[in-house]
């Protein structure tokens, strides 16, 4: 048998979750919120969705972004987004080191 989990954080609704993280991270590698959704397949009018509601749920900005222009544009994660990327991880792995634990002594021990 196999399970599957899903986290979402959030403080109003819970929609913080592993597909915002992944856009997060490719933005922060890529420093570009552009590539970062091109890459996942994703269109820009979602990825600013996400964000947005991410960005209002949460009460603090996580993406900051300069226009183009002669130097050029991009797109990086603030401090707290930067945090807020480190601790859902870090949930997340906590969560699913305990979930396999729980879930090999409830299906596997009987």
């Amino acid at each position: 048998m196999r399970y599957k989990l899903k986290i979402q954080i959030g403080n109003n609704e819970p929609d913080f979750g592993k597909g915002v993280v992944e856009l997060l991270e490719l933005c922060d590698k890529y420093g570009s919120l552009s590539k970062a959704y091109k890459e996942m397949g994703m269109s820009n009018s979602k990825a600013w969705k996400i964000i947005k509601r991410a960005q209002e749920d949460l009460g603090y900005e996580l993406v900051h972004t300069t226009s183009g222009g002669s130097f050029g544009g991009g797109s990086q994660l603030t401090l707290e987004g930067k945090e807020l990327v480190r601790k859902y991880k870090l949930f997340q792995e906590k969560i699913e080191t305990y979930s396999k634990q729980v879930f090999k002594e409830v299906f596997e021990n009987e």
